[in-house]
């Protein structure tokens, strides 16, 4: 029987536009469609699975013993399950949808395992044409194989919050500790080397004060405009965590705004060229980085902040 160890994921930056293509069947043609996913709003995870005595995921057919199932956590509509080397669903029809993955695993001999990278663009639009998908569930498995090979991941896709990086709260307010050409978020970019290269081995400085100047962190939520009258972000929470007591110290929060807003998503690389785009209602708020705590007792710790929120149907 396989171990928990035969299944794994992890997530591959997303922060750079990638070129993908995946093969279509269109009647009796197979075509290939080629893609330009933008950054940040597509899914990309690795998964890797154990090298198994009768698996054989090295063998270039090995795709068509597996079967991928996306579910549509906001729009069960969308979901979609088919055979990863046929492109057929379980009664042999195509299916078409913009799940982009290698033709076949890559070996990885240090780590005795086979892998692949599987990538899966935010839910967008051109005209009444419809891709990609909200935040998804995603089911692995193996068929056929005399081994029961299943696994499962939760893809990172609108609706999701993304937490800025600290900044001054005011850029004209000078910082008693360091120059007014810096601010305490870019002094291990260069500004003033005494102070990264420290005894700690800091390459970036994230300490603060309580005190003036005031930093705080800007964190956006993007909503599918879809979405946006039947489901809203709650419980939006910052909190300072001490990594070594493992204790929470809350932050204050407050909405700034929220506005509509375009996002370009994928591009078909097609005679004409055609733009996908996801649609937003894009919410931001503000976290002061201001413990009174830490404050009233002059304390120094060593903190991650942490901005959290939920969704849920209104």
């Amino acid at each position: 029987m396989p171990s928990e160890n035969t299944f794994k994921t992890h997530k591959v930056d997303n922060s750079e536009e990638i070129t993908l293509a995946y093969p279509e069947l269109v009647g009796e043609d197979t075509i290939v469609v080629n893609a330009v996913l933008l950054p940040y709003l597509y899914d990309a995870t690795t998964i890797s699975i154990e090298n198994l005595s009768g698996l054989d995921l090295g063998n270039p057919d090995s795709l068509n013993h597996c079967w991928i199932n996306v579910i549509d956590r906001f729009d069960y509509s969308r979901s979609v399950q088919f055979c990863m080397g046929t492109r057929l669903d379980e009664d042999g029809n195509p299916v078409h949808c913009s799940v982009f993955y290698d033709d076949q695993f890559t070996y990885d001999s240090q780590k005795d395992r086979y892998e692949l990278t599987i990538f899966i663009p935010a839910y967008c639009k051109n005209s009444n044409t419809i891709e990609g998908f909200n935040e998804s569930t995603v089911l692995f498995e193996v068929r056929g194989s005399g081994l029961s090979i299943a696994g499962s991941y939760e893809t990172v896709l609108p609706p999701f919050i993304v937490q800025g990086k600290a900044h001054k709260e005011d850029p004209l307010e000078e910082d008693p500790v360091f120059p007014s050409s810096a601010d305490r978020c870019s002094i291990g970019e260069g500004t003033i080397p005494a102070y990264y290269e420290n005894s700690k081995g800091y390459a970036s400085d994230y300490l603060f004060t309580c005190a003036s100047a005031m930093y705080c962190v800007e964190t956006s939520g993007f909503m599918p405009s879809d979405m946006a009258e039947s489901t809203e972000f709650q419980d939006v929470s910052a909190y300072l965590h001490n990594t070594k007591t493992s204790s929470d110290i809350m932050l204050s929060i407050e909405e700034i705004e929220t506005v509509s807003t375009t996002i370009p998503v994928m591009k078909l690389l097609e005679e004409p060229e055609r733009l996908f785009n996801g649609e937003y209602e894009v919410t931001t708020w503000k976290s002061r980085i201001d413990s009174v705590w830490s404050r009233e007792n002059l304390a120094t710790a060593e903190n991650e902040l942490t901005v959290s929120a939920s969704v849920r149907g209104v």
